[in-house]
């Protein structure tokens, strides 16, 4: 008997359109259809996409804070307010806010269906060198044939570099805060994000159990790739418009004052391990969801505190040659301040890490009350 099987690919564009569209039909007898092994996804991806913070319908503009709660002295008549509960104990806070975040779309539109965005849940065979947790149910799949499911957000090849991401945001200090109001607030000036390029790489999901024995610890393990280049990242103190300004005879009237690393480059290792591969579809593997997975979890410690981990394992394989090489380089550093008469540039030259590799990595936030 001959069924016929096609493959369906949805594409969206973000707040434009979505279209659906079968393609390549394939006449399977019923042996070739039981090899067929279909995997759950969407394809998406965005155009003239521009996001900004600015108030709306009456709502304040977005901002992202880090609020520092009052520690007190460790005494029953100064305790510390972790929860800020107590609007009259000072807090601390950074706020980031004025957020701009814009993405440059490719000359040709049908790469923006060519080349999406991709979320899928694949099946991955676990290799046998990569031990098993032994507190798995008899029937789980992980344990039976050494299958894991796996969520992969893999980003547009973006091989010619046309998708380039622009962000910026401004940021303060505040201390002494109560009851909304500041004893001090600094103004830290803005952060510039110019023509950051990423290509292919992504990140991958899947349960922590995946590799991590121990029934008490719950969370995410994960995987992540990177190709990324970054035109500049500037610090502008005095914010994000202290530009230089000239006159219309091109004399500089105005000197503006601002750091920048100037072509960041993170990627995998070129063979000599001298610097990043020139080769566009190559990425740093810096953690590999089954091999050497990050892990994103929390616990209580023998204390009873809560505890946040983040980090990545040591490497599950038997051949630690394998693990992956990346490499990170900057062209340029670059000062400027000064005054219209007197503009000062100092330029540090550049750095470069040839060969770099993650073996183990280990961050833990505790709760100190």
């Amino acid at each position: 008997m001959k069924r016929v099987v096609s493959v369906l690919t949805f594409s969206i564009w973000a707040g434009v359109t979505g279209v659906a569209s079968a393609s390549g039909l394939v006449a399977l007898d019923d042996e070739q259809l039981s090899s067929v092994s279909g995997q759950d996804g969407v394809n998406l991806n965005l155009r003239n996409f521009s996001l900004n913070s600015a108030a709306h319908f009456g709502y304040t503009p977005l901002t992202l804070t880090y609020t520092m709660p009052y520690e007190g002295d460790g005494t029953a008549a100064n305790p510390g307010d972790p929860l800020m509960l107590d609007p009259s104990k000072p807090v601390s806070y950074i706020e980031h806010g004025n957020i701009s975040i814009s993405r440059t779309d490719p000359s040709n539109p049908l790469d923006l269906f060519n080349d999406p965005y991709q979320i899928q849940v694949e099946t991955v065979i676990v290799p046998n060198e990569v031990p098993i947790p032994d507190n798995l149910a008899a029937d789980d799949p992980l344990r039976t044939k050494r299958e894991q499911q796996v969520i992969y957000l893999r980003n547009p090849k973006n091989l010619n570099g046309e998708m380039k991401w622009n962000v910026a945001y401004d940021w303060k200090v505040a201390t002494g805060v109560v009851n909304g109001t500041a004893a001090q607030t600094h103004d830290m000036g803005a952060w510039i994000v110019k023509d950051m390029v990423v290509r292919g790489g992504g990140i991958a999901l899947a349960p922590a159990w995946t590799y991590q024995n121990n029934n008490d610890v719950r969370g995410a393990a994960f995987g992540l790739d990177l190709n990324v280049e970054i035109g500049a990242l500037i610090l502008r103190p005095r914010g994000r418009n202290d530009v230089d300004v000239y006159d219309a005879n091109n004399n500089l009237t105005y000197a503006a004052t601002e750091m920048a690393l100037k072509g960041i480059k993170i990627g995998a290792a070129n063979a000599s391990k001298t610097g990043v591969d020139t080769d566009p579809t190559k990425t740093w593997k810096v953690a590999d969801v089954i091999m050497q997975p990050g892990i994103i979890n929390a616990y209580t410690d023998a204390n009873g505190k809560p505890v946040l981990h983040m980090g990545i394992e040591w490497y599950r394989g038997t051949d630690e040659n394998q693990i992956p090489t990346g490499a990170f380089s900057v062209d340029e550093i670059v000062i400027k301040n000064g005054t219209a008469a007197a503009p000062v540039t100092t330029n540090f030259g550049g750095l470069s890490v040839g060969g770099m590799q993650i073996r183990y990595l280990d961050v833990v936030f505790r709760n100190p009350y």
